[in-house]
């Protein structure tokens, strides 16, 4: 905007027992683009933060219905022996199906919260196992246990967000600058600097895995590789 125009930040003040609009602050055009700027870094950061939560609810989601379709998997042991039962007569009448909705939407529940301690990447590796998913047949560079490390440093980077490490951790040191670590080239010790090319870097791997598992689960439903139409594979 022009030098001679300000951007302007109102809020609400008592006054005579009534709320008044009051300007809050006034920033001159050259110093609204310098706040701008510094906040850059505070606004990638979060949305790292963002994006992985989202990824985590879809992947949450897609295990979910694998286990609703067979749950046994996390419900085995003496202390599930009346839950297994419950999985077994569910369709012998609707109360036994209502029954077993219930208990089930508790196990799962239990089991999410659980299972969120132990790293999103682990659960995605569990997913395709549990799903029987294989890498899509025409990619050759990368493969699942390649996903999940790079899901782990995001996962690592997220922790560094959300609990305000000023200082990259050894994790997250030792999982960039890697063939896997997108563009992170974030260094054991030195000042967390999250910037817009780790942003973007963290958008294009949820785009390119969420189509990754739509291949898989297309490949193992039709049951034959998808031709690759491409001029080169990934």
């Amino acid at each position: 905007m022009p030098a001679d125009q300000g951007l302007r930040t109102d809020t609400l003040r008592i006054e005579n027992g009534m709320p008044h609009r009051v300007p809050l602050s006034i920033w001159p055009a050259p110093d609204a683009a310098d706040r701008y700027a510094a906040t850059t870094p505070l606004i990638a950061a979060y949305g790292v933060a963002d994006l992985f939560g989202a990824l985590e609810d879809v992947i949450f989601q897609l295990y979910d219905i694998a286990l609703r379709h067979d749950p046994l998997p996390i419900i085995q042991g003496d202390e599930f022996r009346n839950l297994r039962r419950m999985w077994r007569q569910r369709t012998s009448s609707p109360t036994a199906m209502e029954a077993w909705r219930r208990a089930w939407t508790d196990r799962y529940e239990k089991w999410r919260r659980k299972r969120a301690y132990d790293g999103l990447h682990s659960v995605l590796h569990s997913f395709f196992s549990h799903a029987r998913l294989q890498r899509p047949s025409v990619y050759r560079h990368t493969d699942i246990s390649d996903w999940c490390q790079t899901l782990e440093m995001i996962g690592e980077l997220r922790h560094h967000v959300i609990h305000g490490a000023a200082v990259v951790s050894d994790k997250l040191g030792r999982l960039s600058n890697t063939s896997t670590s997108l563009t992170f080239d974030f260094v054991a010790g030195a000042e967390l600097e999250v910037q817009l090319h780790h942003l973007q870097s963290v958008e294009c791997f949820c785009d390119q895995l969420l189509n990754t598992i739509n291949l898989s689960l297309i490949e193992k439903a039709i049951g034959h590789a998808i031709p690759d139409l491409r001029p080169t594979a990934p």
